[in-house]
C-alpha cells in the first residue's frame, strides 16, 4: 500500500501547524469511529486496514490541517439522479464531519446525517450546516462551499472568533439565516451582515457588548423576521427600527440592557408573534405595556422577576398569549 512519507508545515489558523504524513495514506480514508453508511451518507468505513493507519494520536489542530491539505475542489460536485429524484452530491472530508446536515422527507425533517464522506441530500433550496466544534477553531473549513450552497448556517457553542470566521460566512452569499451563539463577535464585524441581501434570521450570542448604532446601520435590519441577541448591549437604536417593521416576527432578547422606553418599541411590533426576555429585570408595568401585542403568541420571561401578586395580576391581561413561560414558583 502507497503511503506518502512526508512532513508538511501548513498555517492553520494563523499559526504553523507541522505533520508527519508517514502513516497517512495517499488518499483520505475514514477513521475507525466513523459512522456507518445509510441512505443519504455514501461514504463507506473504508478499508480497514487502511483505517488503521490513521494515527489516534491526531489532535483536532493536525486533523484540520490534514483536511486542508488533503481536500481539492468544492464540497459540491453535481447533480445527481437516484430513483427518479435529483440529488445534490457534497464531497466533504473522508476522516472528519464539519457538521450536521437535515434530511428532509417532503417538508418534515426526518433525520440529520454527518458532512463528512459522499452525500446525497435532496436538491432542496433550503440546506443548513450545523457546524461542529472543530469549525469554530479552524473556520478554513468553510472555504469549500459555493456561494450558492447553504441558506443557513448554524455556529451554537463551539466558540470561535468573528474576525475568523466572517471573512469565510461573507462568501456564502445565499444565507438567510445565521446563528453566532457564543462567538467572540467583535463590533468591526458587524457590517459585514450587509453582504447578505436575502437574511431573515439573525441570532448572535456573545459576552461583548455590541456598538447599538453600528448594528443599527445594517441595511438588514428591517427585512428581518427573527432577531436574537444574547448581549450585555443597549438596543434602543435597533428597537426603533423593528417598531416600524411588519416583518419582524419574532424577538429573542438575553441579558440585553432595556431601557423603560425600550418596552415601549417592543410593544409598537405589530406583527410580534414571540416575544422572549431572559436575565432582564420585567416590572408588572413593562407586562401591562406588553399586553397592547395583539398578535402576541408566545412569551418566555426565565429569570426577570420574582412571583408576586403584582406580576400575576399584569400577566392576567396578556390576553392573546397561547404559550407563556414564567418563573417556576409561580
Amino acid at each position: 500500500m502507497a503511503t506518502a512519507i512526508a512532513f508538511a508545515l501548513l498555517i492553520v489558523a494563523g499559526t504553523l501547524t507541522m505533520i508527519n504524513f508517514a502513516f497517512i495514506p495517499s488518499k483520505p480514508l475514514l477513521p475507525n469511529q466513523v459512522m456507518a453508511p445509510t441512505a443519504t451518507n455514501e461514504a463507506g468505513p473504508g478499508n480497514s486496514d487502511e483505517n488503521e493507519l490513521i494515527p489516534n494520536t491526531f489532535n483536532e489542530k493536525e486533523l484540520a490541517a490534514y483536511a486542508l491539505h488533503s481536500k481539492v475542489g468544492p464540497y459540491f460536485t453535481k447533480i445527481a439522479d437516484k430513483n427518479g429524484k435529483k440529488k445534490k452530491l457534497f464531497e466533504f472530508h473522508d476522516h472528519l464531519s464539519i457538521g450536521t446536515l437535515p434530511v428532509y422527507d417532503g417538508v418534515n425533517k426526518t433525520s440529520s446525517i454527518e458532512a463528512q464522506g459522499r452525500c446525497l441530500l435532496p436538491a432542496d433550496p433550503q440546506l443548513i450546516l450545523t457546524v461542529h466544534k472543530i469549525v469554530g477553531r479552524f473556520p478554513e473549513l468553510l472555504k469549500y462551499f459555493q456561494k450558492d450552497d447553504l441558506q443557513g448556517i448554524y455556529f451554537d457553542d463551539v466558540g470561535g472568533k468573528t474576525t475568523a470566521i466572517m471573512p469565510y460566512l461573507v462568501k456564502l452569499t445565499d444565507l438567510n439565516q445565521i446563528h453566532l451563539i457564543n462567538t467572540d463577535f467583535a463590533n468591526c464585524d458587524l457590517p459585514a451582515l450587509d453582504s447578505f441581501d436575502n437574511l431573515h434570521i439573525i441570532r448572535i450570542g456573545t459576552a461583548n457588548q455590541l456598538d447599538d448604532a453600528l448594528l443599527a446601520r445594517c441595511k438588514c435590519l428591517p427585512e428581518l423576521r427573527c432577531f436574537g441577541l444574547q448581549s450585555p448591549s443597549e438596543i434602543s437604536s435597533v428597537l426603533e427600527i423593528f417598531s416600524h417593521s411588519d416583518k419582524m416576527q419574532r424577538l429573542d432578547l438575553d441579558k440585553v440592557k432595556l431601557a423603560k422606553e425600550d418596552l415601549v418599541l417592543i410593544s409598537s411590533i405589530a406583527n410580534l408573534r414571540e416575544l422572549s426576555l431572559k436575565n432582564i429585570p420585567v416590572t408588572a408595568e413593562d407586562l401591562r405595556q406588553l399586553a397592547t401585542l395583539k398578535n402576541l403568541k408566545s412569551m418566555s420571561l426565565e429569570h426577570c422577576f420574582k412571583s408576586d401578586d403584582q406580576h400575576s395580576a399584569a400577566l392576567k391581561e396578556l390576553k392573546t398569549l397561547q404559550h407563556l413561560n414564567v418563573p417556576a414558583e409561580m
